[in-house]
């Protein structure tokens, strides 16, 4: 109706991004960095009629794909740094695709009554972990139909990782290898934590706005025209001196339209995580419905996982150890490792040793 449209108008005047200009700054960033021939799509699930949007390298390979879903408030763009290794080169090449999870990046951001919100008003129930969970690994099994993907080796960062997890958990059989590089929600939270009463008024008005479902990237389109400056300094601030000028204009220009998109699958995040402070000061990001212990199931569906972390990751929590011996006591096929001179974004900070890393875990699982 008319008042749509007004809204529309109003939103487009005052935050600069529309679905174009993010597949643009997508095409400029990936176009500047990687070398390798790799094609944009999008694929429209019949379910739903919503769209997947990807990247693929199209590459023959004998080897299982390899498929990259990007984090929180991420997106495929930024693994510009590792399509080329990943893709490889000579006799050794293999297929990569990058999807963005439904919501989020350039694919379809379904409109909040669908989207997997947990509701401000305490009166409605909240969307439980698992529903929104499902809104996540629903479309990507569907999408991988769509693409024609039977089997494929599945990498994950960060909440794409517990994502990717879950994923592997509920469709072992298309899964030929699980990657989780720096993955949020597989320890357990703490059992001595601070009730958010106690806490101090910074973290209290943290606890407060995640409850309430504020975003980063409600932030960003808060701050409409002044986003493009914040999301460069950001950039520039997270990144320092690895890029040039032009470079860091590229990623913060894709970073801004990702996150001035109309929200969507952000909002899952007060559905599946939950910041929580120990008794001895540890602030952390915990899932509602942790999937360390879960994975221990990968023994008998005898399925390669492979852990990463950065060496100074702050999603690296102590509790990751108990995760690690349970598995190990389970049997399964696990390999945990550190990726040097990396933080949490470790695909990024240390692209070389990641890449390596990967494709090692590949070329073994497709010599197997």
């Amino acid at each position: 109706g008319g008042e749509m449209d007004i809204a529309q108008v109003v939103r487009r005047w005052w935050i600069p991004t529309s679905p174009v200009q993010l597949l643009q700054s997508q095409h400029n960033l990936l176009n500047h960095f990687v070398r390798k021939n790799i094609q944009s799509r999008q694929v429209v699930l019949r379910s739903s009629g919503y769209a997947i949007n990807f990247v693929d390298s199209v590459t023959p390979s004998p080897s299982p794909p390899i498929v990259l879903m990007h984090g929180f408030g991420s997106g495929l763009g930024f693994f510009f740094r590792n399509f080329d290794d990943l893709i490889g080169h000579g006799n050794i090449t293999r297929r990569v695709l990058a999807a963005d999870w439904l919501g989020m990046g350039a694919s379809s951001r379904p409109s909040c009554s669908s989207s997997p919100r947990s509701p401000i008003l305490p009166l409605s129930s909240p969307l439980s972990p698992k529903d929104a969970v499902s809104f996540f690994t629903d479309s990507l099994n569907e999408w991988a139909d769509a693409v024609g993907l039977t089997k494929f080796i599945l990498v994950g960062h960060s909440l794409g990782g517990y994502l990717a997890a879950k994923f592997a958990l509920s469709h072992p059989e298309r899964v030929a290898g699980l990657v989780l590089a720096s993955p949020v929600g597989l320890p357990d939270a703490p059992m001595d934590f601070v009730d958010s009463s106690d806490l101090p008024l910074g973290l209290r008005l943290i606890d407060a706005a995640w409850s309430a479902n504020v975003t980063p990237q409600q932030i960003v389109r808060m701050l409409g025209h002044r986003g493009p400056t914040m999301t460069t300094n950001a950039v520039k601030m997270r990144f320092r001196n690895k890029f040039s000028e032009t470079e860091a204009s590229l990623i913060a220009d894709y970073l801004f339209h990702i996150s001035a998109a109309p929200g969507s699958g952000e909002f899952a995040m007060n559905s599946l995580l939950r910041p929580v402070v120990a008794r001895d000061g540890r602030a952390g990001v915990y899932a509602r419905d942790p999937v360390g212990t879960q994975l221990t199931s990968l023994a008998t569906s005898n399925v390669p996982l492979l852990l990463l972390f950065g060496d100074h990751d702050w999603m690296r929590q102590p509790a990751l150890s108990d995760v690690c011996d349970s598995l190990e006591h389970a049997g399964v096929r696990f390999q945990s490792l550190l990726i040097e001179g990396a933080g949490h974004h470790l695909y990024l900070d240390n692209h070389p040793m990641f890449n390596h890393i990967i494709t090692q875990f590949v070329d073994r699982i497709s010599h197997k």
